[in-house]
């Protein structure tokens, strides 16, 4: 299975570019979407997996995506410090 999480684009460097995430800034591969003959800019939103960003997305998705990522975090979390509780 493969894990992707949305992020924004901040900055772009040739064919690598900063996307902040819920994780932080990540520095990802723009290569996929470019053999794609697709367009990124900052401010774009971009889906990223291994390092890759390997699908742009509207704002609303994204952000919709990401809540969703935010809330399984909290709740993985919650679990953890109830294990450790025990």
């Amino acid at each position: 299975m493969c894990f992707g999480e949305p992020g924004r684009i901040s900055t772009i460097d040739g064919s690598n570019a900063t996307v902040d995430t819920l994780d932080g800034e990540l520095e990802v591969s723009l290569m996929v979407l470019r053999a794609q003959h697709r367009e990124v800019r900052p401010g774009d939103w971009v889906l990223v997996s291994l390092g890759l960003a390997i699908d742009l997305m509207d704002q609303h998705e994204a952000l919709a995506m990401r809540a969703q990522l935010a809330e399984f975090h909290d709740i993985g979390r919650t679990a953890a410090m109830s294990q450790g509780a025990m």
